[in-house]
């Protein structure tokens, strides 16, 4: 019998730009036989100026004036957002549970993930793209493996569901005339290596997967011809996504998955009012970062519970967008970092659109997380142990284990972008307009980045310090 020794998910490269803003991110399992005015200049905070928190505070518009809560453990920003998205789903109720089931999971991940981080690193991470790799083995999965990988990434009983929603999500994640979006799935079988013909036809049809086989026993051969597939899915900017020791002649299957996103801001960062600001490090220190900044209509809430300011800079075309979570004081960020992972970004109070001056770094990082760990503390287990893994839903030989999960992100904002669309009108009380309030990011913060389409929460991470 062929002994299965090697199990390897990596995930490479998020990429986006801040106003031309483009994420990138893959993930790869492999079984064994991720008005500008003159106040604006300056990225002090203004002493005559009103805060963001001081704005909402005058205007009396508070989110926890609202507030219900899913329960305690997860926090909820009632009143639906209400972000155009107007493209029809076939099986909305299919991908909305998809949507949910990968909240759940990401809320279980993140927190973990940033005790490996450590409290001070900068993190990217994609709930969305481990969960869709991990979904296509737990359709190969049987017994107490399936079950483990089924309550750890919080999936309905009824595979229907996630049948439906998993192919109807590949359907919509595409490109249009606002932006770049691509989510690819490819399976790499070792020749002469035979999986159940089942399975190739779940992944096929419901996450639009084509096999091909390759030669694991030519390591070399192998890994460029599967980092050449993942190159030309991201543009070519992620390369060598397998590195050297991952494969060799124990290699059975290779399941990968992409997803990059490229996309334009709505409302345009002018390069020329980027200037260098202070940013309060968690210790106290301060470093010189670009700030870029911009006056232009946003949609915002002070929330009281997460003692934190939430901004939502969409995209061009209202699709997606960046959520940007902002403590008030630079000490609150743990605080609301604890209570991050649980909320529900399906549904938002904010405002309607109004001005803000907003200040927000240039920054630039990657992650590369270590999955197999957090995966084991969520209960996904036996799929680790070479006497207990049963996939036998992939192959009849029942020889198949995962020994490695890795994830990897890059991701880069930066002023490039085009002009935004019209923003609606104001509601404002009068004393407020006296000066544009503002919303300076110059302590850590939080970002999440979303599609109002399917709700599902593409990206999210946490930025510690943009000098690194």
């Amino acid at each position: 019998m062929i002994k299965s020794e090697q199990v390897r998910i990596d995930v490479s490269s998020l990429r986006f730009n801040e106003m031309k803003i483009g994420l990138l991110f893959i993930l790869a399992l492999v079984l064994d036989g991720a008005r500008l005015n003159q106040a604006l200049e300056d990225t002090e905070a203004d002493e005559d100026g009103l805060t963001l928190e001081e704005f909402f505070e005058m205007t009396e518009f508070e989110d926890d004036h609202h507030q219900t809560q899913k329960s305690e453990d997860s926090p909820q920003i009632a009143t639906p957002s209400t972000s155009s998205a107007t493209m029809a789903l076939k099986h909305e109720g299919a991908v909305k549970t998809l949507a949910q089931a990968n909240d759940a999971f990401k809320a279980k991940l993140y927190p973990l993930l940033v005790q490996t981080a450590g409290q001070d690193q900068n993190m990217v991470m994609s709930g969305f793209s481990a969960s869709a790799v991990l979904a296509m083995a737990f359709m190969g999965a049987t017994g107490q493996t399936a079950s483990q990988l089924q309550t750890g990434l919080a999936l309905p009983e009824d595979q229907e569901p996630l049948r439906a929603g998993f192919e109807e999500l590949f359907e919509v994640l595409k490109s249009n005339e606002n932006f770049t979006m691509e989510a690819a799935n490819r399976l790499y079988v070792h020749q002469n290596y035979e999986l159940l013909g089942d399975f190739l036809k779940a992944t096929l049809a419901h996450f639009k997967a084509e096999t091909e086989n390759v030669d694991f026993s030519q390591e070399a051969k192998a890994r460029q011809t599967i980092n050449d597939w993942v190159s030309e899915r991201t543009h070519d900017k992620i390369k060598d996504l397998i590195p050297e020791g991952v494969l060799s002649d124990l290699t059975r299957l290779v399941l990968v998955n992409a997803v990059y996103f490229k996309g334009l801001w709505a409302n345009k960062f002018d390069a020329k009012h980027t200037s260098e600001g202070d940013f309060q490090l968690l210790n106290g220190e301060t470093v010189k970062v670009p700030m870029m900044k911009i006056s232009e209509k946003f949609r915002a809430i002070m929330n009281k519970d997460l003692n934190a300011t939430i901004l939502e800079m969409p995209y061009k075309g209202d699709r997606l967008a960046m959520l940007i979570f902002l403590p008030r004081k630079a000490d609150g960020f743990q605080a609301l970092e604890e209570k991050f992972p649980s909320l529900d970004l399906t549904q938002l109070n904010l405002s309607q659109p109004n001005k803000f001056d907003v200040a927000l770094p240039k920054f630039k990082f990657e992650s590369t997380h270590d999955l197999v760990s957090p995966l084991k503390a969520m209960g996904i287990q036996d799929m680790f142990d070479k006497s207990q893994a049963d996939f036998s839903g992939i192959s009849a030989q029942k020889d198949l284990y995962v020994s490695a999960v890795m994830q990897k992100a890059f991701i880069e904002v930066n002023e490039e972008g085009t002009e935004a669309a019209a923003a609606t009108s104001a509601i404002m009380m009068t004393r407020a307009m006296i000066m544009t309030p503002r919303f300076v990011c110059d302590r850590p913060f939080l970002f999440a980045i979303r599609d109002n389409l399917t709700g599902m929460t593409l990206f999210s991470g946490r930025v510690m310090d943009p000098s690194k």
